[in-house]
């Protein structure tokens, strides 16, 4: 929350007490000072609202009209400490799961929220006034691997083309291009995605001595029985086999696990 910004105050003709033997004080070192709080409570505002200014990304790019795309996937991305919003116009009648997903893998390296909404452009079928009618999902539930990602953004696109309400029970119907535009809004977290490589450097950093292991340099899925066989004594750079030992036992396989 802000705080209530300052009213512009003038101290030129203040003085102390009342009548004609009053002292008068000279207020104007204060009123520079409280003229300089004021400017720089005007700049924080200007910065906080300002979408120019709180959004500097490198591929940020200006608002393109739907009618301007002419049929081509137009993305536009905005990036804030807490967040990435991806906002795709043009050719928007197919699924957009693998544009968005390449956009998070080139972009997201911790755990995440999704937030998922489109808009659809309507035409009175008896004036052929038109209106932008928005659809919003409900947000996702924490997201740590692109593979869970994947899915649920893949379960809203096909929502999404199945979507041609409203139609019959309306005077709307949808226009030639039905999307004006659909949007994914990444919220990140701090906690390391799963199964994306190395452990960024301020988390591999605590891993000193043997009281914390880092067991990140494996291209496999065994990360949490390699964790068990670690901490009942193996070797962290031998700790393999005995990892697909205890994930053979628990899943009850014939043979070892590879991956």
């Amino acid at each position: 929350m802000f705080e209530e910004p300052i009213q512009p105050v003038n101290l030129q003709d203040a003085s102390l007490g009342s009548g004609a033997g009053a002292e008068e004080i000279d207020f104007s070192g204060l009123q520079l000072e409280l003229d300089e709080i004021q400017r720089r409570q005007r700049e924080r505002y200007e910065a906080e609202f300002s979408i120019g200014k709180n959004w500097p990304v490198e591929d940020q790019h200006e608002e393109t009209n739907v009618s301007q795309t002419k049929g081509r996937l137009v993305a536009t991305s905005y990036r804030v400490r807490r967040y990435i919003r991806w906002v795709f116009r043009g050719n928007l009648e197919r699924i957009l799961t693998t544009d968005f997903m390449e956009k998070i893998r080139e972009n997201v390296t911790t755990s995440f929220y999704c937030r998922y909404n489109y808009a659809l452009q309507l035409s009175n079928i008896e004036d052929g006034s038109e209106m932008v009618y928005y659809k919003q999902s409900k947000g996702s539930s924490w997201i740590n691997t692109f593979a869970k990602a994947e899915e649920w953004i893949d379960k809203r696109e096909v929502n999404r083309l199945a979507d041609r309400q409203p139609t019959e029970t309306t005077k709307w119907e949808p226009k030639e291009e039905r999307f004006a535009f659909v949007e994914l809004k990444v919220i990140l977290d701090r906690q390391p995605l799963l199964g994306t490589g190395p452990l960024p450097d301020w988390l591999r950093n605590l891993a000193h001595g043997r009281s914390m292991v880092a067991l990140d340099t494996y291209k496999d899925n065994l990360c949490l029985w390699r964790c068990i066989a670690v901490h009942q004594g193996s070797r962290p750079d031998r700790s393999t086999k005995a990892a697909q030992e205890l994930a053979k036992g628990f899943y009850k396989l014939k043979k070892k696990p590879t991956e």
